[in-house]
C-alpha cells in the first residue's frame, strides 16, 4: 500500500505547473533551450502513457503478484513550450517493491510538419526500495540531461477505434515507421 500512496502523490506533484519559475537563475538554465510556441494539436496538453492502479493481479492460488499498473509516464507540455516530464516505474520481487521517480523540467521546439526536440535543463531521480527502507534522490547532472533529450517526429492517431484521433505517437525517424516507434501516449487536454 505505500508504494500506491508514493506513486499517486508523485502524480500528483506532476500536476503542478510547468511554467518557466520567476528566479535569475532559472532563467539562465533555460535561455539557451530551444523554445517555440506548441500547435494547438499538441499543446497545451498532457501526454501520458501507462497509469497508476490499486487493483493487484494474482496467480491462481490467490496470492498476489503484483499491482496491475506500476509504469506512467507524461509530459506536460504548455502552448509556449515549457515541459515538465514525469516517469514512475515500480518492480515487485517477493512482495519487496523498487520505485524509481525521475522528474525532469526543460522545453520543447516545434518544427513544421511533425517534428519536436526536448530538451530537458533540471531535474532528480528517486529511488526507493521498501524491503530494506532505503531512498536516495540526487539531482540530474548535466550528463544526465544530455542523455534524455530527444528528437522525435509525430503524428495523431486513432489507436482505440473511437474516431477521435487522441494518441500522440512518437518516432525516433522522419520516415516514422513502425520499427522506429518510441511511445504512444494518449493525449490529455
Amino acid at each position: 500500500m505505500k508504494h500506491i500512496l508514493f506513486a499517486f502523490s508523485l502524480f500528483l506533484f506532476s500536476l503542478s505547473s510547468c511554467k518557466k519559475e520567476n528566479a535569475a537563475a532559472t532563467d539562465d538554465l533555460y535561455k539557451d533551450a530551444p523554445r517555440s510556441d506548441m500547435p494547438a494539436e499538441i499543446a497545451p496538453a498532457n501526454w501520458r502513457y501507462g497509469s497508476l492502479s490499486a487493483l493487484g493481479i494474482y496467480d491462481n492460488r490467490g496470492n498476489h503478484i503484483a499491482n496491475a499498473q506500476d509504469a506512467l509516464r507524461e509530459y506536460k507540455v504548455t502552448s509556449d513550450g515549457y515541459v515538465e516530464f514525469v516517469q514512475y516505474l515500480a518492480v515487485n520481487s517477493s512482495n519487496c517493491y523498487s520505485m524509481a521517480y525521475t522528474h525532469l523540467k526543460g522545453t520543447m521546439k516545434w518544427e513544421a510538419p511533425n517534428k519536436l526536440t526536448w530538451t530537458p535543463v533540471k531535474g532528480e531521480f528517486e529511488s526507493r526500495f521498501t524491503c530494506s527502507g532505503t531512498q536516495s534522490t540526487r539531482t540530474a547532472t548535466q550528463a544526465d540531461l544530455d542523455r534524455s533529450k530527444s528528437v522525435w517526429w509525430y503524428r495523431l492517431e486513432d489507436l482505440t477505434y473511437s474516431g477521435t484521433k487522441d494518441y500522440l505517437v512518437l518516432y525516433t525517424d522522419p520516415a516514422m515507421q513502425s520499427h522506429h516507434q518510441e511511445f504512444a501516449y494518449k493525449l490529455i487536454k
